[in-house]
C-alpha cells in the first residue's frame, strides 16, 4: 500500500447458540457502515491473532471500505478453557483443537455472521486458512447461508493425506486405537505423541478428523477421481491461494489449484493465485497475499 491507513478495531465477544463464549477482533472503516465483511477462520489449534497476514488483510479491507472479523472458534489453541452458558449459569469447559468436533463449527460461524449483521453489514465473505478453509467449505455446503457471497481458501489442506504420510503404516493402527478408546468411554483421552505431527488430539477428535466420511475431509487431493461433494455444492465465487515455496500439500500446488477448479462444478467464478516465496504461514509475504485477496474481492461487485 502507498499510504498509511488508521485501523479501528474492537475486541469482541460472540455467543454461539449452544452457549459458548468466543472472542475476536472486529475491524471497521471510519465514517460509514460497510456492506461487506470478511470473516476469517484460523487453522487447526490456531487462534485469531497469530498469523501476521491477518493484519495486512484487515488493513487492505479497511482501505477498500470493508469490515474484517477474525475470531477464535471452539478449536482455538491446543487446549483451552471456554466459557459456556448453562441453565445453572456460566461454567468453564475444556476445549481447543484437542477436543473439537468439526461439525460444530457451524455454531461458531453462525455466531460470527450474526455479529457482523448486528452492525448493519448485509453480506459476508468467509475466509479460512489451512483447516479453517476446510471448515468454510463444510459450513457453506451444509448451511447454504444466503448472506455468504464468496469463499477465500488460503492453503486448503488434505489433512487425511498429511496424517497418512506422517504416520505411514501406523495410520490404520492409530485410527483403530481411537475407535477403541471411544468404545471404552475414553474419548477424551489424548492420542499418543506423533499421531498427527505434534498436535494434541483426543481420541474422539482424532476419529472425527481422520475416520470414515470425516466432515473436514473436503479437499481429497489423494483421491483426484472422487467427487469432492462439499466443494461441488458451493454456488458462490471461490478464491484459492497457496504458497509457492513450501505449502502443506503433497502434490504440486499448481496441480492442487487445477484439481479444485475442476471439482467446484457449481462455482460461478473460481480464481486462484500462487504467492511466490510463501510458505504455509505466508511469513514475509503478507502484503502480496492480502493484495491478491482484495483484488479478487474488488472484482465481485
Amino acid at each position: 500500500m502507498t499510504e498509511n491507513i488508521t485501523i479501528a478495531s474492537e475486541a469482541t465477544r460472540i455467543f454461539t447458540n449452544d452457549g459458548l463464549e468466543l472472542h475476536g477482533l472486529l475491524f471497521l472503516p471510519h465514517g460509514h457502515t460497510p456492506k461487506t465483511a470478511i470473516i476469517h477462520l484460523h487453522g487447526l489449534a490456531g487462534n485469531f491473532y497469530e498469523n501476521r497476514f491477518l493484519y495486512s488483510i484487515a488493513q487492505q479491507a479497511i482501505y477498500k471500505g470493508h469490515a474484517f472479523f477474525t475470531f477464535n472458534n471452539r478449536g482455538h489453541d491446543y487446549i483451552s478453557d471456554v466459557n459456556k452458558e448453562t441453565e445453572k449459569g456460566c461454567d468453564s469447559i475444556r476445549l481447543g483443537g484437542a477436543y473439537e468436533i468439526v461439525s460444530e463449527c457451524i455454531h461458531d460461524i453462525n455466531a460470527a455472521i450474526d455479529l457482523v449483521q448486528s452492525k448493519g453489514i448485509s453480506q459476508v465473505i468467509l475466509q479460512g486458512h489451512s483447516t479453517g478453509a476446510n471448515k468454510v467449505v463444510f459450513y457453506q455446503s451444509r448451511a447454504r447461508n444466503k448472506s455468504v457471497k464468496g469463499l477465500v481458501l488460503i492453503s486448503p489442506c488434505d489433512d487425511v493425506a498429511l496424517q497418512h504420510d506422517a504416520t505411514k503404516e501406523r495410520a490404520s493402527e492409530l485410527l483403530d486405537l481411537a475407535k477403541q478408546l471411544i468404545s471404552d468411554g475414553k474419548g477424551t483421552q489424548l492420542m499418543p505423541d506423533g499421531s498427527y505431527y505434534s498436535y494434541l488430539m483426543s481420541a474422539k477428535t482424532f476419529y472425527d478428523y481422520f475416520g470414515p466420511n470425516a466432515d473436514q475431509d473436503v479437499f481429497r487431493y489423494r483421491k483426484p477421481d472422487d467427487e469432492f461433494q462439499a466443494l461441488a455444492s458451493i454456488t458462490v465465487p471461490i478464491f484459492v491461494t497457496f504458497g509457492g515455496k513450501n505449502d502443506a500439500v503433497l502434490i504440486p500446488v499448481g496441480d492442487a489449484c487445477d484439481l479444485l477448479k475442476r471439482k467446484a462444478i457449481n462455482c460461478p467464478n473460481f480464481s486462484s493465485a500462487l504467492i511466490d516465496g510463501a510458505t504455509h504461514s505466508y511469513l514475509g509475504q503478507e502484503e502480496p497475499l492480502a493484495k491478491e485477496i482484495m483484488n479478487w474481492v474488488g472484482k465481485l461487485w
